[in-house]
């Protein structure tokens, strides 16, 4: 949790790669075309579609991301010269076995 005197803003989000992209774009229509699919499930129905797809619809996503992640580097830029870099944050490791 953040203190009240850190006013630092989060640092820049890494830009979505093109197949979040792509993800993205297409998770509300998939959905709609499998309303009991798990999510994991959908999540596999759009990586077979994402493979399907031509090399022209997967520039077009690429495109996207190119331009998100010129943007990200700007912005990161801007942050650190103001700010600092950011402090990298500590992954939190989940403990898969259960604890008595």
């Amino acid at each position: 949790a953040k203190s009240k005197d850190d006013s630092k803003p989060a640092p820049p989000k890494r830009p979505l790669s093109a197949f979040f992209l792509f993800k993205q774009h297409n998770y509300e229509q998939v959905k709609k075309e499998n309303p009991n699919a798990k999510i994991t499930e959908l999540t596999s129905m759009i990586a077979e579609k994402w493979k399907a797809v031509g090399e022209k619809e997967k520039k077009k996503y690429e495109t996207l991301q190119s331009e998100a992640k010129a943007k990200y580097e700007k912005d990161m830029q801007a942050y650190e010269k103001k700010y600092g870099k950011p402090e990298k944050q500590k992954k939190i490791k989940k403990n898969k076995k259960g604890s008595k």
